[in-house]
Order: C-alpha cells, then structure tokens, then sequence
C-alpha cells in the first residue's frame, strides 16, 4: 500500500498542485517503472560496493524488486516535484528511504538517498 500526502508550498494554488498530483497518480504505473529503472541505475553499484553485507552482489532485477513504493510526499522543491521509495523491511540501504525528484512531465531528475 502507499500513502500520498499533499503539501503545498507558500504561494502555490491548492487547486493547481492537487491537479498535478491527480495527474501523476494517473501515470503511477509508467512513472513508477522508471523511477525504478533510475534508482537501480543510480545506486545498484553503491549498494552492490558499499551498502551490501553478505553475499553475492544483487542483479539489477534483485535490486528493483527489493525497492517499495511506500509513500508518495508530494511537494515543491526548487520548482520539481519529488516522491521518496522506500524500502521497507528490505536490507536495501539500512533503512535509509530514496528520494527521487521529477521534472514537470513526470521524467525522473535524480535520485539520492534521503536520512
């Protein structure tokens, strides 16, 4: 399951930002592929170096399968929209969250570790 949370940023019309959150949701399927696919071309080889314990390295489709859509904070940062992943009770990162930033079209804008 994920949580959605709406917060507007001083200034910013309700209206408008609730508009392009209904319109993200829309296309979660597709944005949520590629944020994936972003993610595990942005940190697999960190977590594969430096992150993992045990064991032999994850493969890209190991990796993006550990990866949970948990919650969706949908806020304005620098103008872009952004979402964390997270990754639930996977040992991907320590707990840590992933943040991933948007572009205004939904094409992801980087990726990073958040906490």
């Amino acid at each position: 399951m994920c949580e959605l949370n709406i917060a507007p940023m001083a200034g910013q019309p309700d209206e408008q930002l609730v508009e392009h959150a209904r319109n993200f949701v829309g296309r979660l399927e597709e944005i949520d592929t590629a944020s994936r696919e972003a993610i595990a071309e942005e940190l697999l080889e960190t977590f594969n170096d430096v992150w993992r314990e045990v064991g032999p390295p994850y493969t890209r489709e190991r990796f993006v399968g550990k990866l949970q859509l948990t919650n969706l904070t949908w806020l304005y940062r620098e103008d872009r929209p952004y979402a964390w992943y997270g990754t639930g009770k996977s040992d991907l990162f320590q707990g840590h969250e992933i943040e991933v930033h948007y572009n205004h079209d939904f094409s992801v804008y980087s990726v990073g570790l958040y906490g």
